[in-house]
């Protein structure tokens, strides 16, 4: 009988306790590394076979174009360049056809004979 009578106790002080909420879910838009929303920026960086560091900080002109400014340095030459991307066709969120084109220019060096040259990749 005391079991039960701590039970009840216990069932009433909860009763007038506990305190309800609710919260309305909001979707968050899905963030795209590769296409920054339209007026906005993103910035890049990463490391890998020819560059020691490369940096890219890219603007979205549209929600399907983005134009990107490329900087970066190997062990012996610098690159500065431009990098665009734009998406031709995107059926679903799972896939994406999309061109790009960085055109780098690299200043003379003694890699490359004293001569400047550009990296051109449509």
């Amino acid at each position: 009988m005391k079991t039960y009578l701590v039970f009840l106790v216990a069932m009433i002080t909860a009763a007038f306790t506990v305190q309800t909420a609710s919260a309305q879910l909001v979707p968050v838009p899905k963030q795209d590394p590769l296409f920054p929303d339209e007026g906005k920026t993103t910035l890049t960086v990463w490391t890998g076979v020819p560059y020691i560091s490369i940096a890219e900080y890219a603007y979205g002109v549209s929600d399907g174009f983005a134009v990107g400014v490329v900087g970066g340095f190997t062990p012996t030459s610098k690159a500065i360049g431009v990098r665009l991307r734009g998406i031709v066709a995107q059926p679903s969120d799972d896939f994406r056809l999309y061109v790009k084109s960085p055109i780098l220019f690299y200043p003379a060096s003694g890699d490359s004979h004293r001569e400047p040259w550009f990296l051109v990749w449509p």
